[in-house]
């Protein structure tokens, strides 16, 4: 660019007094000796005269303006103009009439769009994590309300009562709280506890006592003492589990408690009829009659709470220590207050000492009509059990005398 050229550029700034005094002076050196900048700093001053009188609304001459764009357009650098002629594509224009302009695009850019695609995937998530919600809600009203519309012992058990230590897991319990499937009851020392099973009746366990609910009607005794009362008139089931032997309840039972030393467990009877089952054998444990549980051996024969100390012993060396001959010692002890255990080692016994279990029990209650001393015993029978049936009531008969 030339001296010539970059003083045009500057003379506006020249009249509006923005330059620096050294520009000043070369701008007034060159205009006193170039007659064609001398005009155009006259009609650039010219134009800034008449801008400076006029209003708004007034517009300038259009000569002037002309003149100045004249004067502009010399000053710049010459251009090539390369010219390039293309047949219009009416296709082509009527796509390039209805672009959009760039705030057109933003304003559309801005508008949020549907994703349709994302819905579909959102609504079937949406639709679990509701029905997940809701099945949480369900379940806390469920286990914690007790009347949860279901049928009759399906729901967890409340605790009637508790006193002292008593946990559910880990965590402390206190009246109103519900045992649920799978929940561990423990009670510390000094600590006891009430729990309510539907349709059956109280479950209650005493100091250093484990249980787990294993089921709606079953729990497993781990350790400690645990009282069973049945309710009048209730026809629920109700089991327990210990130490490899099962409670089975009957119609006629009215309450019973089971001491669990962990190895050893004896189960007593105070109102009813028990049956305890191992994988071998079953007992019929009445009122008035304790039933012994060993952890390796099973279920044991049931003896009075009157029994002599002979008579337990025998029934243990028999039970437990596998001794046969024990069998002559146990006939040679037994009174008519010990029916039923002989009752209930008529079906354990090997064939040769059937028959003389038979006659002796016989003569303490006549059999049922029908059942001899040949006959299949099983304790399951309806014989049998009328048999167990006429023991027990002669029983009470003699005690009441």
């Amino acid at each position: 660019m030339t001296d010539h050229n970059r003083i045009k550029i500057l003379i506006n700034d020249y009249v509006n007094e923005a330059l620096p005094l050294e520009l000043n002076e070369e701008i007034e050196g060159h205009v006193n000796e170039c007659k064609e900048c001398k005009s155009f700093l006259n009609k650039v001053k010219e134009l800034l005269s008449i801008t400076s009188s006029i209003t708004p609304e007034i517009i300038p001459p259009k000569e002037i303006w002309n003149s100045i764009v004249a004067d502009v357009k010399r000053t710049l650098p010459e251009e090539k103009e390369e010219r390039v002629i293309v047949k219009e594509n009416p296709v082509v224009k009527q796509k390039q009439e209805i672009k959009e302009s760039p705030q057109d695009f933003l304003v559309k850019s801005n508008i949020p769009k549907k994703n349709k695609s994302r819905e579909k995937r959102l609504f079937p998530k949406l639709i679990l994590i509701t029905m997940f919600v809701l099945l949480i809600v369900a379940a806390f009203y469920y286990f914690n309300n007790g009347k949860s519309g279901l049928p009759t012992g399906q729901v967890g058990w409340k605790l009637q009562t508790v006193k002292g230590a008593v946990r559910i897991g880990k965590s402390d319990v206190s009246v109103g709280n519900v045992l649920a499937n799978g929940e561990k009851l423990v009670t510390g020392p000094g600590g006891s506890v009430q729990v309510e099973v539907p349709n059956f009746g109280l479950v209650s366990l005493a100091q250093n006592s484990v249980v787990n609910k294993t089921n709606k009607n079953e729990i497993q005794f781990l350790q400690g003492k645990i009282y069973i009362n049945k309710n009048v008139g209730t026809s629920g089931l109700f089991s327990i589990v210990c130490l490899g032997t099962k409670t089975k309840t009957s119609n006629s039972f009215d309450s019973y408690n089971i001491t669990n030393n962990i190895q050893t467990a004896s189960l007593s009877v105070n109102s009813g009829l028990v049956e305890v089952t191992d994988n071998k054998f079953s007992a019929y444990v009445p009122t008035g009659f304790t039933c012994e549980i060993k952890k390796r051996n099973g279920v044991g024969i049931p003896y009075s709470e009157n029994a002599s100390p002979y008579m337990i012993q025998a029934l243990r060396n028999y039970t437990f220590g596998g001794q046969q001959y024990a069998v002559a010692q146990i006939l040679s002890v037994a009174q008519k207050s010990d029916a039923v255990s002989l009752w209930n080692l008529l079906v354990r016994v090997n064939s040769m000492y059937k028959a003389t279990i038979f006659n002796q029990l016989a003569s303490y209650v006549p059999p049922p009509e029908g059942l001899s001393q040949n006959s299949s015993f099983s304790l399951s029978s309806l014989q049998m059990k009328n048999w167990l049936e006429k023991i027990t009531t002669n029983q009470k008969v003699d005690q009441e005398k």
